[in-house]
């Protein structure tokens, strides 16, 4: 049995800018994105508008299948809104990710200081919750489910019915790009090693290193 992982890449490897393998894993094997179409993605201050978005998606888009990724940290602020999904019949798929912290804010503690306040919470069954609204609810928690309750909740989806699908993930840090530390031109070979060791970086390379491969200069010294 292996356990759900969360952001970074324990049976996927990390990438650069793939902080988040499993909703890859999740998503991109469901749903095809099409023109006019696309995923927003949240950098900050976007937690309130992934359920009220997909609804108004489904509105603009009724013979479209349409998926709401999101958070633990944000579904609470609007869950509520689950039943307006239902009521209005506008089916949406929820995927909450479950880790119960604000993972975005505590990870960028870790960068600045270690003052964490009110960043971690009490877990919650949201399948639960969003079937006492009317949705039908999903929880996974190992890899080995992701495939079957993934299809079973695009069944349901495609029946009619709003869906939630809880899936309870790791507390496990996505890979800093911000402060990549690969680079022997500029990191000890220690610093890198135990970069190297904590993000499971190891078939990472520096950029600089593809750049020079195609005999373009870097002004990395």
């Amino acid at each position: 049995m292996s356990p759900m992982r969360a952001f970074p890449f324990r049976i996927w490897r990390r990438r650069p800018h793939c902080c988040y393998p499993l909703r890859a894993r999740i998503f991109t094997p469901y749903c095809r994105v099409q023109p006019p179409g696309g995923i927003s993605g949240a950098t900050a201050g976007t937690g309130r508008r992934g359920l009220p978005g997909g609804i108004g998606a489904k509105n603009t888009y009724p013979d479209r299948q349409v998926w709401n990724i999101i958070g633990d940290g944000a579904f609470p602020m609007t869950y509520p809104d689950v039943v307006t999904n239902v009521h209005h019949k506008l089916p949406v798929i929820n995927v909450v990710f479950t880790n119960p912290e604000y993972a975005f804010i505590k990870n960028k503690y870790e960068n600045t200081n270690k003052n964490l306040f009110v960043t971690d919470f009490t877990d919650v069954d949201y399948a639960q919750i969003s079937e006492a609204q009317g949705a039908k609810g999903f929880t996974v928690s190992r890899i080995e489910d992701i495939d079957r309750v993934m299809q079973e909740a695009v069944a349901a989806n495609k029946a009619g019915h709003t869906v939630a699908v809880d899936c309870k993930i790791t507390t496990d840090r996505p890979i800093p790009v911000e402060t990549l530390k690969l680079n022997p031109k500029l990191f000890s070979e220690s610093e890198i090693s135990v970069y190297r060791e904590k993000y499971e970086a190891q078939y990472l390379v520096p950029l600089r290193e593809f750049l020079e491969a195609e005999v373009l200069e870097s002004h990395i010294k």
